[in-house]
């Protein structure tokens, strides 16, 4: 009870149109299986009233369902063209994919100008936000195969189970498998991640497994040794977290020797993740920036230089290189950094906007004002583009520019964002 309870609340507070249909698809399952009558139906048809009354009572999760938040209608826009490119994406790709991992840097060479001035840079996606168009991006056609065999080995395991439930309790096989049933709806339309894939994965064995053999007690100690293993890597991977967390707290605060040495203990936790010195690097160059601090930046290219060499190419890390080049005064290097960086990912106000700094500082005006332009016209409702035109205008005497320039990013600073 108090587990069925917890997914109500979650699917509610999530605010997820995928997740809301999971659950309600759930209980249609749960009324198809279930033995009882009357009483039976009364429950279930409670139980859809319960969630539908607890989705309207949230803000938040009714706007969204109903239509009415800018968010809503911006999410299913978003999601729209993220499909549209990532097709495009995979059509190029059919026979292996763009490989594990490389969706975020993939991607970026199929953004339009629609997609910039709809969506834009921030957050950009890790992934398509589809379980079958993951698989697609991942592996091509051989890995969204398997993925579709593996899908039907359970479905048909799964209703087996669910038939021979018709006339007892619902075992805990017939469960999983309506859990599963879930898990693919909201995986069809939402964000994919790591920790409810493995709780999918469990409930997949528990629908397939059989009766463990009484004559084979010795695969017990076999498995044993690979799930040791697995629970170490995992034990590891989890315990990084705590000094990587103190290491980006003492960035912020200044203390860069305490940041390094808690990045380098994260490292060695989890010397696999290729990711964590331009995590590093991300948050020395941003707070030495920010703070004109020398040390910063030191540390920045210490940890940039250990970036593997086939993450160099990453647009992330081609930004906090650039970044690195520009405060120490090297512009343009920088500038060539950030217009190889525009050459796959065209239209980015965000690139846009920082090579045009760069061209700022290094007093290349003009071409500093088109890029803040053609920043301004891609994402309209920044005022970023416009306060650096501002102090650009000012720097050339052109006051009255400077002051309309200014009044308006003023103005769209006065305009409230949509919340999620």
């Amino acid at each position: 009870a108090v587990g069925a309870l917890a997914v109500v609340v979650v699917a509610v507070l999530s605010a997820s149109r995928g997740a809301l249909l999971a659950v309600l698809v759930e209980v249609a399952l749960l009324g198809l299986l279930m033995r009882g009558g009357r009483r039976a139906v009364a429950v279930l048809v409670a139980a859809v009233v319960a969630v539908a009354a607890l989705a309207l009572a949230v803000p938040a999760t009714r706007n969204r369902v109903l239509g009415t938040s800018p968010l809503a209608g911006h999410t299913l826009t978003g999601r729209e063209l993220l499909w549209r490119e990532t097709a495009a994406l995979d059509a190029s790709h059919l026979g292996l994919g763009v490989g594990p991992s490389n969706f975020k840097s993939a991607i970026v060479a199929e953004h339009t100008r629609e997609w910039q001035s709809k969506v834009g840079p921030q957050d950009p996606p890790d992934s398509p936000h589809s379980l079958p168009l993951q698989a697609l991006s991942a592996g091509g056609i051989p890995l969204l195969t398997l993925c579709l065999l593996l899908f039907g080995m359970v479905a048909r395991a799964g209703w087996r189970r669910c038939r021979e439930s018709l006339d007892v309790n619902i075992p805990i096989a017939a469960g999983a498998a309506i859990s599963i049933t879930g898990y693919v709806i909201a995986g069809l339309v939402g964000l994919t991640s790591p920790g409810p894939l493995l709780l999918a994965s469990a409930l997949g064995g528990a629908v397939v497994s059989e009766a463990w053999p009484a004559k084979a007690p010795d695969r017990a100690a076999w498995m044993a040794v690979p799930m040791s293993v697995l629970a170490v890597v995992f034990a590891l991977a989890a315990i990084a977290e705590i000094p990587l967390r103190h290491a980006v707290l003492d960035v912020a605060r200044g203390n860069n020797q305490a940041a390094d040495r808690a990045f380098a203990a994260a490292r060695d936790l989890r010397p696999w993740d290729v990711d964590l010195p331009d995590v590093a690097a991300h948050a020395f160059v941003a707070q030495g920036l920010a703070d004109g601090d020398a040390t910063a930046i030191t540390e920045a290219g210490r940890w940039l230089g250990r970036v593997p060499h086939e993450l160099r190419k990453d647009e992330q890390v081609e930004l906090d290189t650039a970044s690195f080049d520009e405060a120490r005064g090297q512009y343009a290097a920088a500038e060539s950094v950030l217009t190889r960086v525009l050459a796959d990912d065209r239209d980015n106000p965000a690139v846009l906007l920082q090579r045009g700094v760069v061209e700022a500082e290094a007093q290349s005006l003009p071409a500093a004002e088109r890029d803040f332009r053609a920043a301004a016209s891609i994402a309209p409702n920044d005022p970023g583009p416009w306060t650096d035109l501002s102090a650009l205008y000012t720097e050339e005497h052109r006051t009255v520019e400077a002051a309309a320039a200014q009044a308006h990013a003023d103005r769209l600073t006065s305009v409230p964002a949509p919340t999620r």
